[in-house]
C-alpha cells in the first residue's frame, strides 16, 4: 500500500512541475513617464524643437531622439537628461 502512495505523490509533483515550468510570466508594461518641471520643459524645448519635431508628442521618441542627438543639444538639456539618470 505505501508503494501506491509514493507513485501517486511521484506523478503528482511531475504534473504540478510540469504545469508550473509552462505558465508564462505576464508581460510588464513599463510605468508611466514622470513629467518634467516647466524648468526642465524650457531647457530642452528648444533641443526638441530643432532636433525631434517629427515626432509629435511621443516622448520615449523624443527622449530616444535627444539621447541620439546628446552631442548637439544645449548643455541645459543636457543637464536634465543627466539629471534624470539619462
Amino acid at each position: 500500500m505505501k508503494c501506491r502512495h509514493v507513485g501517486f505523490v511521484l506523478v503528482f509533483t511531475s504534473f504540478a512541475t510540469i504545469a508550473a515550468a509552462q505558465q508564462t510570466r505576464p508581460l510588464l508594461l513599463p510605468l508611466p513617464m514622470p513629467q518634467g518641471t516647466q524648468d526642465e520643459e524650457a531647457a530642452c524645448k528648444p533641443d526638441v524643437r530643432r532636433y525631434c519635431a517629427e515626432l509629435g508628442d511621443d516622448q520615449l521618441r523624443i527622449l530616444s531622439c535627444l539621447q541620439k542627438e546628446r552631442t548637439k543639444i544645449s548643455k541645459a538639456c543636457l543637464k536634465v537628461l543627466e539629471d534624470h539618470g539619462q
